[in-house]
């Protein structure tokens, strides 16, 4: 058994008496920004010498996808390492040392300037944890199983010079065959939210046109941008669809949505992923009238909004849960994370699913040796507007 294989035999781990070699991680919600700490169980039958305890620590982002050119489909790939730390705990690795049935902590701190963790159809940004008993055999160890932890990144909103501007679109058109247009406007006091907070939308729908119009629709979207030697991938995940019903020719209508548990925008020090945000308000022409769905397009209105992880000052206060830690201007460590509430993510659905690589071609290869993993992302609390 090499010391970097997966999981040993159990024949090997019945050789020396090792029952058990664990990982358990003291945030429950396995969440962590600067340091990463916890402890390494250990069960034996009796006392075994040893070189010692090791944990491993890894973080990488992987990116891989297909592209189909002249009936050829051609595979694209490529990682990025941000973490790769192999401290021992428990001995050197050199000497020999006694180790017994035991609990043993560690506390490993993390680079500056890595992206949080990110799980998409095409790339993934994960980091792990993975102990291993080093026996005195060369190249005999026992593992644990390899376990996944989430690092939260800050993408403070403050500091994004768009996201306390607001959006303030009019956009018009004038269908084939009409003399008067179809007038659509979105506003919104801030492009910039956190999760946990409401998106308040103002639309202004006039048509002058004789085009019958069915509904109006609301979609944000993940727009992930992969990229592998020269090459990139874009795919969007539907993350709020709402459609509302067209009765009159002119209406104002107010909507509302909440921002889910997702990852924040840009993807900060990952150079072969990108994240984004994009709003879209779309008038659809009634379906019943389909020669103008032959000629005719919707009225779109699109925008860029800001998901973040710190939320604007000025715009609307977060209310804390009692026993949140207050940062201040400290700069953030794993300690303030006690009281926040973090949510499980998962990946959206495809705005364009046959668009997709199929399913044997978007798989990324488990050389992790662990189970697919939901990312946890803070949700924050604020007062609801009475008028929802």
């Amino acid at each position: 058994m090499s010391e970097t294989g997966a999981r040993p035999s159990l024949d090997v781990a019945r050789q020396y008496g090792v029952k058990k070699v664990e990982i358990h991680l003291d945030n429950s919600k396995g969440v962590y920004m600067r340091r990463v700490s916890g402890r390494v169980d250990v069960q034996l039958s009796s006392p075994v010498n040893a070189k010692g305890i090791r944990v491993t620590c890894k973080g990488e982002a992987k990116v891989q996808f297909s592209d189909r050119s002249m009936g050829i489909r051609t595979q694209y790939s490529k990682d990025e390492q941000f973490v790769n730390l192999t401290p021992y705990i428990y001995g050197t690795g050199h000497d020999q040392i006694e180790v017994t049935s035991g609990h043993y902590d560690f506390s490993l701190e993390l680079p500056d300037r890595i992206p949080c963790s990110f799980e998409g159809l095409y790339g993934r940004v994960r980091y792990t944890l993975q102990a291993t008993l080093q026996l005195l055999d060369n190249g005999c160890a026992v593992c644990s199983d390899v376990k996944p932890f989430t690092l939260a990144s800050v993408y403070d909103l403050n500091n994004e010079p768009k996201a306390a501007e607001p959006i303030e679109e009019d956009h018009s058109k004038t269908f084939v065959g009409q003399k008067e247009p179809l007038k659509m406007s979105l506003y919104l006091p801030v492009r910039g939210f956190v999760p946990g907070q409401t998106v308040p939308l103002l639309i202004n729908f006039k048509n002058e046109s004789n085009v019958r119009m069915s509904k109006i629709r609301i979609v944000m979207k993940k727009v992930v941008t992969y990229r592998a030697h020269e090459r990139s991938r874009r795919h969007k995940e539907i993350i709020v669809e709402i459609e509302l019903p067209v009765t009159e020719r002119e209406e104002q209508i107010k909507e509302f949505f909440d921002i889910p548990a997702i990852p924040p925008s840009r993807m900060e020090y990952c150079s072969i992923i990108d994240l984004r945000y994009s709003l879209k308000v779309e008038s659809c022409v009634d379906l019943t009238e389909w020669y103008y769905r032959m000629l005719q397009k919707n009225l779109k209105i699109r925008a860029e909004i800001f998901v973040g992880t710190v939320p604007l000052q000025d715009y609307e206060q977060a209310i804390p849960y009692e026993d949140e830690s207050p940062m201040g201007s400290r700069k953030p460590s794993s300690a303030d994370l006690r009281g926040q509430n973090f949510e499980a993510s998962h990946i959206y659905k495809s705005s364009k699913p046959g668009r997709d690589d199929p399913v044997s071609g978007n798989t990324l290869p488990d050389d992790f040796n662990c189970a697919p993993y939901n990312p946890m992302y803070r949700v924050y609390r604020f007062e609801k507007s009475s008028d929802r």
